[in-house]
């Protein structure tokens, strides 16, 4: 009997992109395999497409605030869950988000998109 891993994360969604940090949201997987998904490997890739991994340890919310990007580029992220059998599989990649110039001032409590 193989046991299962978890699918991909669904509703992958990249919100409140500032100059240097965006937030990644994303739910739980529709099938988490044979036992509760315990963490997430979220990865970005920027200008160069090559996809690396934002934290060394699994994330266990349902959300990461993504910090030190660049101002002015531009990237994109997917997300991995995990289970005690493995990894699954990646979600699709989420749309391509840019950064806002250093010098752009966001008004208190203006939620960027």
């Amino acid at each position: 009997m193989v046991a299962a891993v978890p699918g991909p994360p669904t509703a992958l969604e990249v919100c409140h992109v500032l100059s240097t940090s965006c937030t990644v949201r994303y739910r739980l997987p529709e099938d988490e395999g044979d036992a509760k998904v315990t963490g997430y490997h979220v990865e970005m890739a920027g200008d160069e497409n090559d996809w690396k991994s934002v934290s060394e340890t699994p994330i266990t919310d349902l959300e990461l605030v993504v910090s030190d990007l660049t101002p002015l580029s531009q990237y994109q992220f997917r997300v991995a869950a995990e289970n005690l059998f493995g990894i699954g599989e990646f979600s699709p990649a989420s749309q391509l988000v840019s950064c806002l110039p250093e010098d752009e001032l966001v008004p208190p409590g203006a939620i960027q998109r």
